[in-house]
């Protein structure tokens, strides 16, 4: 069993344990049982179990709004962006993140500004926002309390050296994810060292001339630790970046191979925005 499912069973334990009393915060800054749901949604979403992670982000989001807690609901929001941004479902991401920055900022919450406006940096660079995306990502990693929060530091660092680099920014990209990947091996956080040994190959990938051999080397590192993590929407981005690897360096086979295994993997997951990249590099093998 992955550590993601582990969490999976802990975290619907304790909801089990919290039962009909799920508006209450026994005594924390937040509503506990939206925080459980929020960390099943974001749990889920990283082995690509969307439609259960769907299901648990809806319910915190109500649980919130009906306590009239901007805290929790923040939470709540931060949960189900970060879910559709693993799915490659852009639009329905910014819409998810923007509410919950725009209560953040409402409400004076200082701490969550930060995660958010990187997630929400993250998901306009996809959809080709770029001096949208640059504000908030340079907003955030200029925001003390981004950098000051070690827990969950290196996968916020994974995210904004995406955005840098989908927004041209290769070097500040570059010297983010090396520094993740330092911060990652610091916390013994394999997940998100996954996530940055990816965003690496495709930096890698992008460079010229290409270096295939480093490339795939840590495409294949980002595969293994995923494979045991039970990551499968990473699996599929790996399996991805291999196969424009071996399209490039003209070795078709291998390129069709992994490309198939990405194509399926997206299809299963319901991935379509990255379902129709994969299939798009196949055709250009015909």
């Amino acid at each position: 069993m992955g550590q993601y499912d582990q969490a999976i069973g802990v975290l619907e334990r304790a909801l089990s344990l919290i039962g009909d009393r799920k508006h209450e915060r026994f005594g924390t800054p937040v509503i506990v049982s939206v925080v459980c749901r929020a960390w099943l949604v974001r749990c889920f979403a990283q082995i690509g179990k969307f439609r259960e992670a769907v299901a648990y982000g809806d319910q915190a989001i109500q649980i919130g709004v009906e306590s009239n807690h901007p805290y929790s609901v923040v939470y709540a929001y931060y949960g189900v962006g970060v879910l559709f941004l693993t799915k490659g479902d852009y639009d329905r991401a910014i819409a998810e993140l923007k509410r919950g920055l725009e209560v953040c900022e409402a409400a004076d919450i200082p701490v969550h500004q930060p995660l958010i406006a990187s997630c929400l940096g993250s998901a306009y660079a996809f959809a080709g926002r770029l001096d949208e995306a640059l504000r908030l990502l340079d907003r955030a990693v200029g925001h003390t309390a981004w950098m000051r929060r070690k827990g969950g530091l290196a996968l916020r660092m994974a995210g904004v050296s995406e955005g840098y680099m989908l927004a041209g920014r290769t070097e500040a990209a570059e010297a983010l994810a090396r520094h993740g990947l330092k911060v990652s091996h610091e916390t013994n956080d394999k997940g998100s060292r996954a996530w940055l040994l990816r965003i690496l190959g495709d930096l890698i990938a992008r460079s010229s001339p290409l270096k295939a051999e480093p490339a795939e080397a840590n495409y294949a590192e980002s595969l293994g630790l995923a494979q045991e993590l039970g990551m499968r929407p990473l699996q599929a981005h790996c399996h991805l970046g291999l196969g424009q690897i071996h399209a490039q360096a003209k070795e078709p086979a291998k390129a069709r191979s992994e490309l198939l295994a990405a194509v399926e993997l997206y299809r299963v997951m319901s991935m379509p925005f990255w379902q129709s990249k994969a299939e798009a590099a196949l055709a250009e093998l015909s």
